[in-house]
């Protein structure tokens, strides 16, 4: 499992695509009522990029840092990081309420309008060091796991907010083992439909 992050290019072009996938069992009765059970608590993130230039006359060079990424993970082999320019941070977000006798919660973040529905999403890879308030007060001693789990020396006292700011990335693998690239004019490349998809740890 690497720690690799996936590299800012320049040459992002549209249409870019991010799918947002559960699995559900469903079931029909001879009523035709629906009933459904829930396989994954958390969603499974799916992005399709294109660029349209990778440049190899700029410095950090656009080509050698996509190629070069995919090659250290060989194609679907090893995992990376990516942060997604829309939603990679996150200000006194909540990831529990004390109970006075849960010591473990874990850490989520969630997509959302103010005041609107919304589901969790697992952070479990953090882009720097995550601020943690109890009740608006930096708790007491804790240790955060490496699947983004906060463990409290003393549990939280009943009622108390826990939340947290700071970055995080999604870990990822490519969802193919080739890349293939096309130059076009000297030193500028491109790259079609490059697909990856997060992992839980």
């Amino acid at each position: 499992m690497s720690s690799f992050v996936f590299p800012s290019l320049t040459g992002l072009t549209w249409p870019v695509t991010h799918t947002v996938s559960y699995r559900t069992l469903t079931d029909e009765s001879m009523s035709k009522r629906l009933a459904t059970l829930a396989l994954q608590q958390y969603p499974i993130h799916t992005w399709e990029l294109n660029y349209d230039i990778l440049r190899d006359d700029a410095i950090p060079s656009d080509i050698r840092s996509i190629v070069g990424l995919f090659n250290a993970c060989r194609g679907r082999f090893d995992s990376f990081l990516y942060s997604d320019p829309l939603f990679n941070t996150v200000s006194g977000e909540t990831f529990g309420i004390g109970d006075g006798q849960t010591a473990d919660f874990q850490i989520v973040a969630r997509f959302k309008n103010s005041g609107g529905p919304y589901g969790p999403d697992i952070i479990q890879n953090f882009n720097g060091a995550p601020t943690l308030f109890d009740n608006g007060a930096v708790p007491g001693f804790y240790t955060l796991g490496p699947t983004g789990i906060v463990h409290f020396q003393n549990p939280p006292t009943a009622g108390h907010v826990l939340t947290w700011t700071g970055g995080f990335y999604y870990r990822c693998h490519f969802l193919e083992d080739t890349l293939q690239v096309q130059q076009f004019m000297n030193q500028w490349w491109n790259t079609q439909s490059l697909k990856f998809r997060s992992t839980l740890l």
